[in-house]
């Protein structure tokens, strides 16, 4: 784990902090952007989304998984999911960036201790926020920018070893996998959790443009690992 980031754990109980500037995370500040609330300027570390449990995402109210931007793995569905809005072509307003995973596969357990954790929060960019979340971007003109992990010649698949579920960041990828008039694409990583031995887990799924890629079959680990 020391390649990633734990940024997000939902349990986490701490004094609700308030900060209306900009955050860097990384070994090179220098290379930060200045567009940016919350930016990673590291190579070597992913972002780690919390799990969500099934009461807190199925809650009728104050549902703190239901503000569009939040992105969390289901303890639930065993997926990495991003709520957008309620739509005519989405229902639910969710989006599942990762399957299910089979039900063999366990996540790891919630912090179950007793202490309240109902203002705990971190808020970047404003002195406050009507939205509920553990860490939470507030700003018009200023976004978040996910880390890259690794290079072109060791993206993740072969750079993190042993990635956490709900492991999420950018990679430059070769072209070998999507053919384009550009050598390089970069790609969101979403890792699925588990471990390869099990059907449909251990994997890192690709996005880009809202599509996951390829356009049918899977990319894990075998397949990554034997690419030219």
């Amino acid at each position: 784990m020391k390649k990633n980031i734990v940024l997000l754990i939902l349990l986490l109980s701490v004094s609700s902090i308030k900060v209306n500037a900009q955050i860097v995370i990384g070994d090179n500040s220098n290379s930060s952007d200045n567009k940016a609330l919350l930016s990673f300027t590291s190579e070597n570390m992913g972002v780690i989304l919390p799990i969500i449990n099934s009461n807190t995402e199925a809650a009728s109210t104050g549902n703190v998984v239901k503000t569009p931007g939040t992105i969390y793995v289901s303890r639930a569905d065993k997926q990495v999911k991003v709520y957008m809005a309620v739509s005519p072509q989405n229902s639910t307003g969710l989006l599942a960036l990762t399957p299910t995973l089979p039900t063999t596969v366990t996540l790891p357990t919630a912090n179950t201790s007793v202490e309240s954790t109902e203002n705990a929060g971190v808020i970047i960019g404003s002195e406050t926020t009507t939205q509920k979340g553990i860490l939470v971007l507030e700003s018009e003109e200023k976004t978040m920018v996910m880390p890259l992990i690794g290079t072109v010649e060791q993206p993740p698949h072969k750079y993190v070893k042993n990635p956490y579920i709900g492991t999420i960041g950018f990679a430059e990828t070769e072209n070998v996998l999507f053919p384009s008039t550009k050598p390089t694409k970069k790609l969101l990583w979403v890792f699925n959790g588990g471990n390869k031995s099990t059907d449909g887990a251990g994997q890192w799924h690709l996005w880009r443009s809202g599509v996951e890629m390829p356009p049918s079959g899977i990319i894990d680990q075998d397949y990554l690992d034997n690419l030219p």
